[in-house]
């Protein structure tokens, strides 16, 4: 089995899953000391993203070729917040529309909507976990936000349990989106870009 890690220096590795654990341990650990994070993996010609682990494990008797990918730190958390800017353009605008589902009668359609508005938010919050624990130092733009964000979303989750919709609109379109536009500004967008 052929392997290599950003298209250097390959090596070549038994059919054998202690050989190939071997490899993976020192191989992750240079990478991380490095302070660089596996981006994807490339096994036999199949990008993945996730789950590749298992993927070898479960079939490395049969893999002709691993490539691993990686990304610095700071192209990481550049690459992030790219993503995140690009994100929030959509979700804000959007994110105050379901807001104001909840000032009324709440639809099956609105709860959808409201669905994939928690799923993005999730995402928000987790894009700015990861750069806050990659960042060196930490970000202080970045974990204001996120120490801002925890009592909204606590109040937010509260005011579901308790059905109290208005609240919901109300935190949604006056506590959570103030908090979340100047992430634009860190992210690199502009209003009206």
């Amino acid at each position: 089995m052929k392997v290599t890690i950003d298209n250097h220096e390959a090596q070549y590795l038994a059919h054998d899953i202690e050989a190939i654990n071997e490899w993976w341990k020192k191989s992750t650990s240079q990478i991380y000391n490095q302070k660089r994070l596996i981006y994807c993996l490339e096994i036999d010609g199949v990008k993945m993203y996730t789950g590749y682990e298992s993927v070898i494990v479960n079939n490395y008797n049969n893999i002709d070729k691993i490539e691993i990918m990686t990304k610095g730190y700071e192209e990481s958390i550049c690459e992030t917040l790219q993503e995140m800017g690009l994100y929030l353009k959509v979700f804000i605008p959007r994110s105050l529309i379901i807001a104001d589902y909840f000032f009324g009668e709440v639809s099956e359609e609105a709860w959808g909507e409201f669905s994939k508005f928690i799923d993005g938010l999730n995402w928000i919050i987790s894009s700015l976990e990861f750069i806050q624990t990659i960042s060196d130092p930490c970000n202080d733009a970045v974990e204001l936000v996120l120490r801002k964000l925890e009592p909204v979303v606590a109040n937010l989750e509260q005011s579901i349990r308790n059905g109290d919709h208005v609240d919901v609109a109300d935190l949604i379109k006056y506590e959570l989106i103030p908090i979340i536009e100047p992430l634009q500004q860190i992210c690199g967008i502009q209003q009206g870009d």
